[in-house]
């Protein structure tokens, strides 16, 4: 049986019920899907989930993007001016409703398959499926795990897409880290980290139950901050003004804060997600008036390594953007893959969607 809902609460009580007990990432856990709902500006959340005789075989998350422009895509001179033409008789030409697949607010694949299915097969069937229901007009997903895993899906094209970060964590300690460091890098990280301290600043490791209320609302304001200055990545996902943070108080201490303070005013954050033997690095926020002056951004992850380190964690994610400065702390490159369908249905030629230049969402 298929269930395709536009809420988490909407869906079958058996399906929420056993959503619990299933091996799922974080980013598509119930509660950090249900702070989504209420916290993400312009959302709309799709769930589809195929089930047999009561157990969950396949499940897709993802946001339903209304009209997409995918002119911006476009990177052929003449396309692009051929498509304004036929705008100036359809506005909406070459603008599509589509389905992007994804853990909101995240890289993660926004997947599950049951080791019983294909996982090529079942999602060639939810593709026919959400193309037959007219719930949207194209998909667009990326690779199935951090390991590039790649789909075999009909009428699908695939691109290169901006990689991921990972930092494995085979130390000891933080002194062990940095000694497998050359020592010219080393050297770099204690200096940053000795101004970060001259300067009075201080970082805090906090479990999400013990923020002070007040305190979401400020972190909030320097996670927006921070996302205007990103230009990195083209983003379709953004916390609403009206909440700023307030629903996180209710998500588990699966969700770690490190907290960089100046003289006690907050001045940056990391947010970490707790997922067994990994941690996810999710967002981050800083207060660009002191940051450079103070190191905060990268005292923040060097804390975030020895937390991980001190925690036995095997790696951290790290997502995308500032590729240079995770790469010098260590990190490599994940490469990912990215694909597009579009409804054959569709009469208009749409191959030149596929040159995209698409990010994520750290």
């Amino acid at each position: 049986m298929i269930h395709l809902t536009y809420s988490f609460e909407d869906l079958p009580t058996i399906i929420k019920k056993q959503w619990n007990n299933i091996k799922i990432s974080r980013d598509i856990q119930h509660m950090w899907l249900k702070t989504c709902e209420k916290t993400i500006k312009d959302y709309t959340p799709i769930y589809y989930v195929k089930e047999s005789k009561g157990t969950i075989d396949f499940v897709v998350v993802g946001d339903l993007i209304k009209k997409l422009d995918c002119l911006q895509f476009i990177q052929n001179d003449n396309v692009v001016q051929k498509i304004l033409e036929k705008r100036k008789l359809d506005n909406d030409y070459y603008k599509y409703d589509v389905l992007f697949i994804g853990g909101p607010m995240s890289m993660e694949a926004g997947t599950y398959f049951s080791e019983c299915v294909d996982y090529s097969d079942v999602f060639q069937e939810f593709q026919k499926n959400i193309f037959d229901s007219k719930t949207a007009e194209g998909i667009f997903f990326t690779n199935v795990d951090i390991y590039d895993m790649h789909l075999s899906v009909d009428n699908t094209i695939s691109f290169p897409y901006y990689p991921n970060t990972i930092l494995k964590l085979p130390f000891e300690s933080f002194d062990d880290y940095l000694n497998n460091q050359k020592a010219k890098r080393r050297w770099d990280i204690k200096n940053k980290q000795k101004i970060f301290s001259e300067q009075g600043c201080s970082i805090e490791v906090i479990q999400n139950s013990k923020i002070n209320e007040e305190d979401f609302s400020i972190l909030y304001e320097l996670y927006a901050n921070t996302e205007k200055d990103n230009f990195e990545t083209i983003n379709y996902q953004y916390y609403c003004d009206c909440d700023k943070f307030q629903s996180f108080k209710y998500l588990t201490d699966d969700f770690i804060w490190i907290i960089a303070k100046l003289n006690g005013k907050i001045i940056g954050f990391a947010l970490l997600v707790h997922d067994e033997s990994k941690l996810t690095l999710k967002h981050v926020g800083l207060d660009y008036s002191v940051n450079r002056q103070t190191y905060s951004y990268f005292n923040l992850f060097y804390r975030a390594i020895k937390f991980g380190i001190d925690n036995h964690y095997r790696y951290i994610i790290c997502g995308s953007t500032t590729y240079g400065v995770k790469v010098s702390l260590g990190c490599e490159l994940i490469d990912r893959t990215a694909y597009i369908s579009i409804d054959k249905s569709k009469s208009e030629d749409v191959s030149d969607l596929y040159n995209l230049t698409l990010g994520g969402n750290l």
